[in-house]
């Protein structure tokens, strides 16, 4: 849940800056898989009530983190009444490098999944809220 910054600007964060530098210390740890658990969806795009996605400088900065730290990024969150899984593909990691040359080769693969665990029991029927990066 979002909660108020520490200046007089009011500006609402979801993380505070402790748990921001205890992240960033446990991110240097050497992992083959990296788990965060989120009450609120940090992947997707199509969700219009509070997500990370509300917050552009602080998903852009946990993207920074996991992207500089080892291992595969899997994101655990809740917050909605249905369950899903999406992908965060990175324009940037997984664009090819020297796209004019016919020899142009890849540049290191990264991307985010996500497993939200909603209403694991209703199913949503005629709802379209994937956006692109949903599977």
């Amino acid at each position: 849940v979002p909660h108020g910054g520490s200046g007089g600007g009011g500006s609402k964060h979801l993380l505070g800056e402790d748990q921001w530098a205890w992240l960033e210390e446990t991110l240097r740890e050497p992992a083959l898989v990296r788990v965060i658990v989120s009450p609120l969806q940090v992947v997707t795009e199509g969700y219009d009530r509070a997500c990370w996605r509300m917050f552009p400088e602080e998903r852009r900065r946990l993207f920074g983190l996991l992207r500089g730290a080892s291992g595969t990024p899997v994101i655990l969150s809740g917050g909605r009444e249905l369950g899903g899984v999406y992908r965060y593909r990175d324009p940037v990691a997984n664009a090819t490098e020297g796209s004019n040359s016919t020899d142009a080769a890849p540049a290191a693969q990264w991307d985010v999944h996500e497993i939200t665990s909603g209403s694991l029991t209703h199913t949503a029927l005629g709802e379209a809220t994937c956006a692109d990066s949903e599977l």
